[in-house]
């Protein structure tokens, strides 16, 4: 029976009961009671508050008003509303006992798999998903709802055919689209993503999310001053939206406003303190300002967040060896080699800890990490470098760009003081901070050991 079926339908048994009333068989205005209760379960114009749906429903179902399918729709509309005032576990309990009584209780499969995704439970999701959909093909919301479930599982190819199918469903639904455009983004294929962002506002001009989005695909694509605009709207739109925040703090970082980036990324984390970036984010600045207690913090907490955060990790382990804290920064730096083990720099920058620790076998470890490298392009001449066999005069001849004669610069400085040549280590290291962006790890490294240096 469908809804409007069995709303009349409960009218009729209320008229009925009405009738009764009249003849004593109920309590004075029972009957009138229960077809006010039924206007307010299904609360069709939206004048009730959620509290007086729930009670309505919950009176039409410890009444012998309904039974069977019927009886299950009302645990949906009870579900529902349960789930609307942040009740889940009530909402879950209400949606189970509908599909006990109409197993084949599409909109109960569906709005369970909504909850199971929203509790971070993907298999579940995509098992209710799966029956809905079975059941009602044709249901846009289901197969975008499916496609978020497998995002979580990051099956991003079946999640985009879940939203290739949702919007041929739909082709107005805005957030799917845009959700569709982040898997693009995801992927490394911008130019769909961003055709998919701008069909997405075109849809829905005040789609926060969208302009957010398309912000951050043109930040990543390297044009800073037109994300910055998308930004600014999406801020405009959503004051609340914290990754707008993220993103707008990470055109701040490359036009060099670190003042401005802080904000952006304080902003993020006071608004939704489970984003691990936001943290990390933050961390950066904080260490940019030298800072160095207040970014281990913000680091700490997006590992918390998010074990290993291989940002968070990389830049901890920087932050540790800026402080002077060797042995906490070898053990950051050994697993972030663990997570990318060909990368040059990350061998070298755990020798460097290793060997101000004082580990007699820095140098066996990092001869044989450097098994792992191929190819003699850069950076392997500072690998060479610190196990002897290159000279720092080729070691700056071989760097050609100037990112690659910033690390020169750092890494002749580190391996001059680990000779102990403080004055030749004291020009390595001026000169690496007066040449390298005031970003990058080599610069604040060089800052701190001239710090030490008493310079």
């Amino acid at each position: 029976m469908s809804r409007h079926l069995l709303k009349d339908a409960l009218h009729r048994l209320a008229a009925i009961a009405i009738f009764a009333a009249a003849g004593g068989l109920f309590g004075g205005g029972a009957g009138a009671q229960t077809g006010l209760d039924v206007n307010h379960c299904f609360n069709e114009e939206h004048a009730y508050s959620i509290e007086e749906v729930i009670t309505g429903c919950t009176i039409i179902i410890k009444s012998d008003f309904a039974e069977g399918s019927d009886l299950a729709l009302i645990f949906v509309l009870r579900g529902t509303a349960y789930a609307s005032s942040g009740q889940i576990e009530a909402a879950l309990a209400d949606f189970s006992e509908a599909l006990q009584l109409d197993p084949k209780n599409s909109n109960a499969l569906a709005a369970r798999g909504v909850l199971h995704l929203g509790k971070g439970e993907f298999d579940g999701a995509i098992l209710d998903l799966n029956a809905a959909i079975e059941l009602m093909p044709g249901d846009a919301g289901a197969h975008a709802s499916r496609g978020m479930a497998y995002v979580g599982k990051a099956d991003l190819d079946r999640a985009k055919a879940d939203y290739d199918e949702s919007i041929r469903l739909d082709p107005t639904n805005a957030a799917v689209i845009t959700e569709r455009g982040l898997i693009y983004m995801t992927k490394g294929d911008f130019d769909r993503a961003l055709a998919d962002f701008n069909e997405a506002i075109r849809r829905d001009p005040k789609n926060a999310n969208a302009y957010s989005s398309r912000g951050t695909a043109l930040l990543i694509k390297g044009d800073p001053g037109r994300a910055k605009a998308d930004l600014d709207t999406a801020i405009k739109l959503d004051p609340n939206l914290a990754k707008a925040f993220v993103a707008r703090g990470g055109v701040h970082v490359i036009q060099g406003n670190i003042d401005l980036a802080f904000g952006d990324f304080d902003k993020a984390v006071r608004l939704d303190a489970s984003d691990p970036m936001a943290f990390n984010n933050r961390g950066v600045t904080y260490q940019a300002k030298g800072d160095l207690d207040r970014a281990i913090a913000d680091y700490h907490e997006a590992i918390r967040l998010q074990g290993d955060h291989p940002l968070a990790l990389f830049n901890r382990g920087n932050a540790y060896f800026d402080k002077g804290d060797f042995e906490r920064s070898a053990a950051d730096r050994a697993r972030t080699l663990e997570q990318q083990p060909t990368d040059a720099l990350r061998a070298a920058r755990l020798y460097l800890a290793r060997a101000r620790a004082g580990r007699p076998n820095a140098s066996e470890e990092l001869r044989a990490n450097a098994q792992t490298l191929t190819g003699t392009e850069w950076p392997r001449p500072v690998i060479d470098l610190l196990l002897g066999s290159q000279s720092p005069e080729k070691v700056f001849a071989a760097a050609g760009r100037p990112d690659q004669k910033c690390e020169a610069r750092f890494y002749i400085g580190e391996w001059h003081l680990l000779q102990h040549d403080r004055a030749a280590a004291i020009n390595a290291l001026t000169a690496a901070t007066n040449s390298c962006p005031k970003l990058v790890p080599e610069f604040q490294s060089a800052r701190a050991e001239l710090k030490r240096l008493g310079r």
